[in-house]
């Protein structure tokens, strides 16, 4: 893979990840249609993502630190005793609610080979349909809107929801 290429693939992982798009599914289209597919291109995708992780950890890092520094302080809570979950503030919450939402993925995990198999393919058709699946669930999800989520706002049952359509989305 040239230099060339590369810069391309990071400028299509850098415009689609932060948009309601999949980054990984354009990925997938030019990887097929440069010929740039298989194990090398599955390989640089996974070292894209792992720059867009950074750049989120940087664009983040307050929140993230202070989830950090949260999730130690609720460890030696659970360990002391002291753990509850009444009247938690903003951060544990969310470390919680992400724990649930990450329990509704386990569900899936039985056909995660199915999934790399549909991955892997030299077939774009799959990926086609999952384009326009997401279509229509970011389309529904546009119309289902109410007002804004806040750490200290979420409930278990918008984490169980994050959680399944993340299963669903793999």
């Amino acid at each position: 893979m040239g230099i060339i290429n590369a810069i391309f693939q990071a400028i299509i992982q850098g415009l689609t990840e932060f948009l309601p798009v999949s980054s990984s599914g354009h990925l997938s289209l030019y990887q097929h249609f440069t010929g740039n597919s298989g194990d090398g291109a599955l390989f640089f995708s996974a070292i894209l993502h792992l720059g867009t992780l950074v750049a989120v950890f940087v664009a983040f890092r307050k929140t993230i630190w202070a989830m950090i520094k949260e999730l130690g302080v609720m460890i030696k809570d659970i360990f002391s005793g002291k753990f509850t979950l009444k009247n938690m503030n903003p951060e544990r919450r969310m470390i919680v609610m992400i724990i649930l939402s990450c329990f509704c993925l386990v569900p899936f995990l039985p056909f995660k080979g199915w999934f790399e198999g549909i991955a892997e393919d030299s077939s774009i058709f799959a990926e086609g349909l999952c384009f326009l699946y997401t279509s229509a669930i970011l389309f529904m999800s546009d119309r289902c809107t109410k007002g804004k989520k806040t750490p200290a706002n979420i409930t278990a049952k918008d984490a169980i929801t994050v959680g399944l359509f993340q299963g669903v989305a793999l």
